[in-house]
């Protein structure tokens, strides 16, 4: 009780400086409703494309490995190696799997990160 009474050089009291304070705070924090739903539906549509992303980059990743396993040309019966490992076209092949293997689980990783996050849009930024 005795700082409400108390009053400083400029002749206000501790009531004043309440309300300074409570009116800075107020314009910092207060957003508009319709800036808080626009926030919103941002992340509900980024949370959507990620679900889209992450089933396409999990579909191309299967294919990826699939191909890995399944060599154009097949195996060599007597070796097990591949029939077109000394062709050009076989080295080509290897690179552009391995490429499309590596960007695909990347792809995943990432759209899972955005689906298991708080959904804060700080977050995202």
């Amino acid at each position: 009780m005795r700082l409400i009474r108390k009053i400083d050089d400029d002749g206000n009291s501790i009531l004043h400086m309440v309300g300074r304070k409570r009116k800075h705070r107020a314009a910092e924090d207060m957003r508009s409703p319709a800036l808080l739903l626009q926030e919103d539906l941002l992340l509900f549509e980024l949370k959507r494309t990620a679900e889209n992303c992450s089933i396409v980059a999990v579909l191309i990743a299967t294919v990826a490995f699939a191909a890995a396993y399944t060599v154009p040309g097949g195996p060599n019966q007597s070796t097990g190696s591949p029939i077109i490992l000394n062709q050009p076209f076989f080295e080509i092949f290897t690179i552009t799997d391995v490429l499309s293997l590596a960007f695909a689980l990347t792809s995943v990783v990432t759209s899972l990160s955005i689906l298991t996050s708080a959904f804060r849009l700080k977050d995202f930024k």
